[in-house]
């Protein structure tokens, strides 16, 4: 759907999926993943968005 409509629904869901990744394997949801996993994911979707965002722009 990004490619049909907007690059940038690519970038957004990258985002998002950092936030999902910040809430849902927080531990409350039963998530059993390793300590270093968490930030490690939302940083490779954050900055994975931003340099799709910076492609786009150019």
């Amino acid at each position: 759907l990004g490619a049909i409509w907007s690059p940038y629904i690519f970038v957004v869901a990258l985002f998002l999926h950092g936030v999902w990744d910040l809430i849902h394997h927080n531990g409350l949801f039963g998530a059993k993943v390793p300590r270093w996993y968490i930030p490690f994911c939302v940083a490779i979707d954050w900055i994975a968005a931003a340099g799709l965002a910076l492609l786009f722009l150019l």
